[in-house]
């Protein structure tokens, strides 16, 4: 087991895909043994990083949704 501290950049591999996301999805995975920690203002720029994905038409209003769901 081991502890890691992701800032939002390293957060958002995990929900978005780019160079990093199958590690980062590993190192988050909940049968990993792995304790996850984030700034307490990393939810609001994460949101805020996915709502410019649907601004920029790269994913749908329900995908911005389901995502808020999912992190909220």
């Amino acid at each position: 087991m081991s502890i890691f501290f992701l800032d939002t950049s390293a957060l958002a591999k995990r929900y978005m895909p780019e160079k990093g996301t199958k590690w980062i999805r590993q190192l988050a995975a909940t049968n990993s043994g792995n304790d996850i920690f984030i700034a307490q203002v990393t939810p609001v720029e994460l949101y805020s990083a996915i709502s410019r994905q649907y601004h920029d038409n790269q994913i749908t209003l329900l995908q911005l949704k389901l995502f808020r769901k999912l992190f909220t």
